[in-house]
């Protein structure tokens, strides 16, 4: 079974505690080795994604913290000849694919006793973990930055989530928050850092699997701190490893214009000012530095990965075509429309657009 390790020094997870860095280093946990998947656990027996909790790793053997989250709708539809399927990520319980992550994270929470977690979010991260703490009975406090949309801010502060707005870029509610954790008695929830997330999201590669069979030709995906998209990586990973799919899907890693540091990364040639100027609308993904960029690296030195960068022009032409489309989503899932529409090559299909957030949030 895997083991959480700091990346940087190799000290193994805490057993109690939840830090989110390495109390010896203050290097990033993971997980040691690929997730572990069965055939037999791909067979439907749950309604929801922890009918996978043998490959939580740690978390394999705890009663879940759960609000019905994961087998969310796969949409189809042809598009100028290509096969295209929508994954609705937007109808989790609290309108993102963030409670993927929440619920194992929560789970994970309540077993250690731990009473009071601190976050910070520009939205969807925080209204998920204000939800499930509400759930779970768990006291917390989001530090929001004032820029973040107000129907996030309302799902945050009516889960009886103390909110504190936090002036400037969205960094500065990063600082905010971790100065928090060093004068208060709380422990950092952090969806960027706490590696507990990332088997939750892989279970959304279990489950295009499970629908079509077999690995899709491509999945697009918003990026930000890149949990979302090394989660599906590794989800995949885990299939192959086990061979259970015959070939990996080619992952194509969407940015918003300003924001784009794996573009700048594998092009330097291309959209290499991340000086931004004029802030994206796309809000989940103002990310300057991601947490988890190291690692995204080096998963695509073996995997064939792309990443794309959109401006906003692109986002708003993106997001009309959605919703006229039937497609009642944020402007951040925009992003993987965009992205599609603005290549000038065909991708393999079937071609997976991942719908990260509710239209209903926006």
């Amino acid at each position: 079974m895997p083991k959480i390790c700091c990346t940087c020094c190799g000290a193994e997870y805490p057993e109690s505690g939840l830090p989110h860095v390495c109390i010896k280093c203050g290097g990033i946990f993971d997980y040691d080795r690929p997730f572990q998947i069965q055939r037999s656990d791909l067979e439907k027996h749950d309604s929801t994604l922890w009918q996978y909790q043998k490959s939580f790793g740690p978390t394999y053997d705890l009663p879940p913290i759960s609000l019905g989250e994961g087998n969310t709708p796969l949409l189809l539809r042809s598009f100028a000849g290509e096969q295209l399927a929508f994954k609705m990520e937007s109808c989790n319980p609290t309108g993102s694919y963030k409670d993927r992550g929440t619920t194992v994270l929560m789970t994970e929470i309540a077993s250690r006793g731990i009473p009071f977690v601190v976050e910070d979010s520009s939205g969807n991260a925080g209204a998920s973990l204000a939800t499930y703490c509400s759930w779970a009975g768990i006291d917390c406090k989001i530090f929001v930055p004032e820029s973040a949309s107000g129907n996030k801010l309302n799902q945050i502060s009516r889960s009886n989530a103390y909110v504190q707005m936090i002036p400037g870029p969205r960094n500065n509610a990063t600082i905010a928050v971790e100065e928090a954790v060093r004068n208060l008695p709380a422990i950092y929830a952090s969806h960027a850092l706490q590696p507990f997330l990332l088997p939750g999201i892989a279970t959304i590669a279990y489950e295009l699997f499970s629908t079509f069979g077999q690995a899709p030709g491509t999945v697009i995906i918003p990026v930000g701190h890149g949990g979302l998209f090394l989660g599906i990586m590794r989800g995949f990973d885990a299939l192959y490893q086990q061979k259970i799919i015959s070939k990996m899907p080619l992952f194509i890693g969407v940015q918003a214009k300003g924001y784009h540091s794996f573009v700048s990364h594998f092009d330097d040639q291309k959209n290499n000012d991340t000086k931004n100027s004029i802030d994206s609308i796309a809000e989940g993904v103002r990310i300057s530095i991601p947490s988890r960029y190291q690692q995204i690296i080096r998963m695509c030195e073996t995997i064939d990965c792309e990443f794309v960068a959109c401006n906003n022009d692109e986002l708003y032409t993106a997001i009309n075509e959605c919703w006229k489309m039937g497609l009642y989503v944020e402007i951040t899932s925009a992003l993987v429309w965009a992205a599609f529409r603005k290549n000038n090559r065909k991708y393999p299909g079937p071609i997976v657009f991942i719908m990260t957030g509710s239209g209903l949030k926006y």
